[in-house]
Order: structure tokens, then sequence, then C-alpha cells
């Protein structure tokens, strides 16, 4: 837990008490995934998991659980954790464990970043085509005690990707791809590298390059859901729903419970006025993240489309609900208010997306939800001041 030593050396009254309060957000989380509480160690805990995938949920969910509770709570009363996971073999011994794995475990968390969750290759290699958030790579790491440096992930929670902040100015943009390009020719046989950059060019409608870019990433790593499931964002924000359709079905036929690929799937089937289908898809994307702020606004623009108009306030009002109580990207309520057939509450929350920064904002230039906001010069001024030119491939 961070800051706990210095917090206990100020107030140890409240140290022990924010312990306590760290200890009962953790437990219930632990018991939910089938972990094992070997021990605590002061603030930190040892704990066993059936599977690596158990571990990285129950990481990602404790760490959405203690930003959710520091967000009720004064400063020095917040829990800040960092999680490290690794997977090996472990020596048991009278209810506690022992070994490599266990060592490596206990260097690899304070390499975390605050509120993070950091993990070893080896547990990469185990959920990188089943865990629903991206995993970025953080290079080879010498770890105390441990001979041989190890790789490095960090997962991409969606709070800490939310402060990626629009460039400042339109040029940061060359600036931006320049660094991507430098990426490339650094490490041209690192896939992500290649997925990154197709996200870059597809936002201003670069799709053709998007699609070589991804392409080259399938040559490099075929059986990533990741970059398969990415494939068929660039068809479905291209225009090209039929066969964008057909991607997200050979990703949920491979893993029927890798969420993005469901969560995307509803979008093609959507536009295509197939209703029915992409309330499937989506509803399913719901139950399995447990309804994840993303996936609860897929839904309710899904039945806004279908004509579900109390199903969709419904959701809408669910969503302004947690609003109040942990941060919603207002992009997302800006989506549900265009299905609805809102303009003006759908650019208010589209200004508001760009006061927060919002790094869902650039999608907003080539996102066909939003075309029906081409027309309206505020949406326009909105994409200027970002520094978009308005899409050439789409319509």
């Amino acid at each position: 837990m961070v800051g706990y030593t210095g917090l206990g050396q100020r107030n140890e009254s409240l140290a022990l008490d924010v312990l306590e309060a760290q200890r009962k957000l953790v437990r219930p989380l632990v018991a939910q995934f089938d972990g094992r509480e070997v021990k605590t160690i002061g603030d930190a805990f040892l704990i066993q998991f059936p599977n690596a995938l158990d571990a990285v949920n129950c990481a990602y969910e404790i760490q959405k659980s203690a930003k959710e509770f520091n967000n009720r709570v004064t400063q020095e009363k917040e829990i800040n954790l960092r999680i490290g996971i690794h997977l090996g073999d472990v020596i048991e011994s009278e209810g506690d464990i022992s070994g490599d794995a266990v060592n490596v475990a206990s260097r690899v968390g304070p390499l975390a970043e605050t509120g993070g969750v950091c993990l070893t290759r080896q547990v990469y290699d185990q959920v990188r085509n089943k865990f629903e958030l991206p995993l970025t790579s953080l290079g080879a790491k010498t770890l105390k005690n441990v001979a041989t440096p190890i790789e490095l992930y960090k997962v991409a929670l969606p709070w800490q990707e939310e402060r990626i902040s629009l460039p400042a100015q339109p040029g940061d943009w060359n600036g931006a791809e320049a660094e991507f390009k430098k990426a490339l020719e650094l490490n041209p046989g690192y896939a992500q590298a290649h997925q990154y950059y197709a996200d870059f060019v597809k936002s201003f409608g670069r799709f053709d390059e998007a699609l070589e870019e991804m392409r080259k990433a399938l040559v490099l790593d075929p059986l990533s859901y990741s970059i398969n499931t990415g494939i068929g964002h660039v068809l479905y924000l291209s225009r090209q729903y039929d066969l964008a359709i057909d991607q997200y079905r050979k990703v949920v036929e491979s893993d029927p419970s890798f969420i993005p690929a469901r969560l995307w799937f509803g979008r093609p089937y959507l536009q295509k006025g197939m209703f029915e289908e992409a309330i499937e898809q989506v509803e399913e994307a719901v139950k399995l993240s447990h309804e994840t702020t993303v996936s609860l606004a897929t839904l309710a623009q899904a039945f806004a489309a279908a004509g579900r108009i109390a199903d969709a306030k419904k959701m809408l009002d669910k969503l302004l609900t947690r609003g109040t109580e942990q941060y919603v990207p207002s992009y997302w309520i800006a989506l549900v208010y265009t299905s609805m057939g809102n303009k003006d509450d759908a650019m208010k929350y589209l200004e508001r997306a760009f006061i927060e920064r919002s790094s869902w904002l650039v999608w907003a230039n080539v996102e066909p939800r939003f075309d029906s906001l081409r027309s309206d010069a505020r949406f326009a001024s909105l994409l200027a001041r970002i520094g978009f030119k308005p899409a050439e491939n789409v319509n």
C-alpha cells in the first residue's frame, strides 16, 4: 500500500483505520476469484490463485474498487495500491508458500504504478488473448536477487488511459506520428507498435494504411485476439460492416468470452439495422464485463437505435447515477444521446469530454455513430479544436 509507512509515522490511528479498510476491500474480491490469502505482511497481501487469468481479473477489480473508494474519501484516507503478479511453481509448507516464484512476485509489485497492476511475461503469455484490457510492455527489468532479467507488462487501466491528453495544438499530431514511425524503425518486429500506429492513422480516416499496419501486426502475432479484433474495428470505422461482422465473428467463435470482440461486434450490426443481433452481442458483453461503463453505454445505444427508448433511458439513468460516484467518460454519454436523437445534449457532453481531455475523442472524427452530427457546425468546430480535418473516407 503506497504511503502506508509514512502515514503510520504521522498518524498511527488513522493508518490502522486505512489498513482495516484495505483488508475489507481486498478480501471479498480475492474470494470472488477463488484466490487464497496465504498471509498478510504488514500492509501487503500474499495471495495464490488457481490460474493467471483469475489473478489478473482480481487485480483489476481490486484497483477498480480502490479507485471508487478513493472517490468517496479524503486524500489521507485513500487506499493506493500496487499489485504485482507472477506465475510459477511454489513450495507449500504448513499453509505458507515459498520459492523463486514468490520472490519474483514480491519484486514485481513495487514496479507497478500507484493504483496499477504489473505482471511478468509468464503471466502475459497466459492471459494476453483472454483479458479485455491492453497489456503494455515495460521491457526487460533486472529484479533484486533474480539472476535473469524478466520482461514486465502493465495493465492499461481505463481510468489511467483517460489521463492521456489531447494535443494542445493541431501540430502535435505530426510529432506523435513521427514518434510512432521512429518506434517502428527501431523495432519493426513489435506487433503492438504496428497495432498502435494503426489506431493513430485510422483516427484520421486513413483506413488503408491502418489495415496495412494491422496485417503486419497479425503476421507477427497471428493468435492475438486483440489484433484480430482491431482489424474488425478498422473495417467498422471504414463502413465495411459486412466484413467487420465476419471478422468479429471469427474472434468470438475462437473465444466466446473475449469481451472486446463481443462488445464491438454489436456496432456493425447496429449500422446495418440488425438490432436483435446487436443487442444479443452487447448484452453478452455487459454480462461478461460485469457492467462496465462502456458496455452499458453501448447497450443504451443499441436500445435507442432499436426504438426501445424506455430501455435506453434506463441505461442512461444508470450511467448518470454512476457518474455521481465515479468517473464516467462524457464521450460515452454523448454517444447515447446521439443515438437517442438528442443533438443538443450530445454536443453538451462532447464539449465536456473536450474539457476532460478525453482520449476517447480521437474517434469522434471517424465513429459512424456520430454521422448524424457531421453537418452540425458545433461538431465541426469541436473537431477543428482537436486538430482534425474532416476525414476523407467518412461519409
